[in-house]
């Protein structure tokens, strides 16, 4: 494995941490889950729904990193603001 992939799966398993300590704090948040009328836990479960595609496409490029795929491979589907060039 080069440096770059070194460096991009420590970041990337980095993110998918802090992403899941996140859903469970949304998660909390709600109740954990349950069915409440408050408007807010509407808009808290469509944030871990965001929270959780995100880590499916970070589960997925590590997933690349472990079988060799390069980077350019998955670029597209990583979100702009995380990538590096």
């Amino acid at each position: 494995m080069t440096l770059g992939a070194n460096l991009e799966r420590n970041r990337l398993t980095q993110r998918a941490r802090r992403v899941r300590a996140v859903i469970a704090a949304l998660r909390r948040q709600t109740g954990g889950g349950r069915a409440t009328a408050h408007a807010s836990d509407r808009h808290i479960r469509q944030a871990i729904a965001e929270f959780e595609a995100e880590l499916t496409t970070i589960d997925a490029r590590l997933s690349d990193l472990a079988t060799g795929a390069t980077p350019a491979q998955r670029r597209s589907d990583l979100p702009r603001d995380w990538t590096t060039t």
